[in-house]
């Protein structure tokens, strides 16, 4: 094959080629061949050291090693965008002899890879005494200027890859916020359809229940509605959850939050006939976002009455040096150990689909709320005996405390 066939078979092949290994193997089979040399490498630089990344040579010389720029002659061809033709490498005083001494090589020719701003070089070397011609130097830099051009669809393509990668992660981001919106949007919506439900039924009932209970029923429907309204205008704030944005905080009484949340559940629990008591003890004040951590105890709360088949559900607060521990422990089915790693991802369950409902986000929404706290989230359980949720939550941000 002549040097034009090669050189364009060179040519198209780096047009294909679709990583560096692709790149370099082509760059250093190709200026070996055209100028029937008996090393050939290609050369990137990186900041100041010039990587040889990939050589072909009667034997080994520098594939893999990184060099300081100002101790390699192809850091001064990369620094000055000049061709470099050396007939003998120990009498050049651009040349470090000492690089040299230990190889085969005794002439050399290097070209600058892109003649504006040089981003490598590609070297030739011979073994017996040799000047590059004229035509070995219009070939090497043609081959230099094309693998300019691959280098460049190199890195348009790992940017065309790195978009496409993160338009994945927006349309997954976007299914997470539908569907943190609607576990969200269900948990004030079950309470307050049982209400409903309720003085519904003291409405149409035989007259006998007096206006205090409807009274009753329709005031703690209305706390729902405006608990839904608080929802749904913080529903964008939600979505930073995913993205671990921190939401606005403010000091937080644990206890006293817990017990409104109970209190708000209580229409779930005398349906479920769950008897839900949290232990006495000292209110414990934290920094947290309010509505996120609400919505975290809520989730493992339902969770426990859920899954609790009706037996008690307990509640206990604890402090920790700097760090609130909220127990939650249900006596009802449990979770298998082979479970209990998953059930903190998005829609895992650890029962089977379309057990009890729901789809698997109330754990995954808590962990990650706990975690943008800087806290953490586990459970102790066994078939058949329970389990008992822990969050533990620090009192401030890191970032506060110091």
């Amino acid at each position: 094959m002549d040097s034009a066939s090669r050189l364009v078979d060179a040519v198209q092949r780096l047009s294909l080629a679709r990583d560096l290994a692709g790149v370099s193997a082509v760059v250093r089979d190709a200026a070996r061949g055209l100028t029937g040399a008996d090393g050939a490498t290609m050369i990137l630089r990186e900041g100041d050291v010039c990587h040889y990344v990939d050589e072909d040579a009667i034997a080994p010389l520098w594939k893999g090693r990184r060099v300081p720029i100002e101790r390699s002659i192809s850091g001064w061809v990369i620094q000055s965008g000049a061709p470099a033709v050396i007939e003998d490498v120990f009498e050049d005083e651009r040349v470090p002899a000492d690089t040299f001494r230990p190889t085969f090589v005794k002439s050399l020719a290097v070209v600058p890879i892109r003649a504006h701003a040089p981003i490598g070089a590609i070297g030739n070397y011979w073994a017996a005494p040799h000047r590059a011609t004229d035509e070995e130097l219009r070939l090497l830099q043609t081959l230099a200027d094309s693998a300019s051009v691959a280098l460049e669809n190199l890195r348009l393509y790992e940017e065309l890859e790195r978009r496409v990668v993160e338009l994945d992660r927006a349309v997954h981001a976007r299914d997470a916020f539908i569907a943190i919106a609607s576990h969200a949007l269900k948990t004030p919506l079950t309470p307050l359809r049982l209400q409903v439900e309720s003085a519904l039924a003291l409405v149409h009932g035989d007259g006998s229940a007096g206006a205090g209970k409807l009274t009753a029923k329709l005031e703690s429907a209305s706390r729902q509605v405006d608990r839904l309204g608080l929802l749904v205008g913080n529903l964008l704030d939600l979505t930073h959850i995913t993205f671990g944005r921190a939401g606005p905080r403010d000091a937080v009484g644990l206890r006293a939050m817990v017990a409104d949340v109970i209190e708000r559940s209580r229409p779930l629990i005398e349906r479920r006939g769950t008897a839900v008591t949290l232990v006495d003890g000292a209110e414990v004040v934290g920094h947290w976002n309010r509505l996120r951590i609400e919505l975290a105890v809520e989730n493992v709360l339902s969770n426990a009455i859920k899954f609790g088949e009706g037996k008690p559900v307990t509640l206990a607060i604890d402090r920790r040096g700097e760090v609130a521990e909220l127990f939650v422990r249900d006596r009802g089915i449990g979770i298998a150990r082979e479970h209990q790693h998953r059930i903190f991802e998005q829609f895992e369950q650890a029962v089977p689909a379309g057990h009890l409902g729901g789809l698997g986000l109330g754990l995954w929404v808590t962990r990650m709320i706990v975690e943008e706290h800087g806290g953490a989230v586990r459970v102790e359980s066994e078939n058949g005996k329970g389990s008992t949720f822990t969050l533990e939550l620090p009192l401030v941000r890191r970032e506060e405390a110091r």
